[in-house]
């Protein structure tokens, strides 16, 4: 079973809604930006040209890796035939972990405990309902193909 779940930026909308606004957010910014930066002389308005350009490529830059499966840069939660791997950040490093280390998974709101021979990880995230599910579904027919004892919370 391989399946990546993208887990977005946002946890009141959905991907498709925050992708829509993140990319409007930065190409308005980066508009704004540009004419207030060529409109007035003075070294503030400069300033805050040019501030408000970074924040919109900034955004625009999170619309377009935070979204993609493809990019090594966005959130994610992977499940491969042998491990689960997750991401909470667009910067941040994955959690690895392996199916021989799992002895049982919880399931919480918003929240999934592995626990394993000699710790346990908890996986906590903050996103919408419709994500929260295809994360829990996935995860438990996973665990039921590697027989893995699952607790519903």
């Amino acid at each position: 079973m391989e399946k990546t779940i993208l887990l977005g930026l946002h946890e009141q909308f959905s991907r498709k809604t925050t992708r829509i606004f993140t990319a409007l957010t930065g190409a308005i910014f980066t508009v704004n930006g540009t004419i207030m930066l060529f409109r007035d002389a003075d070294l503030l308005a400069t300033f805050l040209g040019l501030s408000i350009i970074i924040a919109g490529i900034y955004s625009l830059f999170l619309a377009i890796v935070a979204f993609n499966r493809n990019s090594t840069l966005a959130p994610r939660l992977e499940i491969h035939e042998n491990e689960i791997s997750y991401k909470k950040r667009v910067f941040g490093k994955f959690e690895r972990i392996t199916s021989e280390e799992i002895l049982k998974v919880e399931f919480g709101q918003y929240l999934i405990r592995f626990i394993m021979n000699k710790q346990e990880k908890v996986f906590s995230y903050t996103r919408n309902k419709e994500v929260s599910l295809e994360i829990k579904e996935s995860i438990r027919e996973w665990c039921k193909e590697k027989e893995i004892q699952v607790v519903d919370g």
